[in-house]
């Protein structure tokens, strides 16, 4: 991707500053963007987020020739 140069934008001191930041701990956090995730998925048509998950590991072992 190739940086644009010739767009600016002019920030005075005096004007309110909203950048998003959120203060909260890792586990709210996670939590937003969960909820957010799961809307996607939704709106995607591919099902559920959570059925997409892994349920199982399973550890497979070559027999010795």
């Amino acid at each position: 991707m190739k940086l644009k140069r010739d767009i600016i934008k002019i920030i005075r001191l005096n004007d309110e500053k909203n950048d998003g930041y959120v203060s909260r701990n890792p586990g709210d956090l996670f939590k937003m963007v969960w909820d957010i995730t799961c809307d996607v998925w939704a709106f995607g048509g591919k099902g559920d987020a959570e059925q997409r998950l892994q349920r199982n590991v399973t550890n497979l072992v070559r027999r010795k020739r």
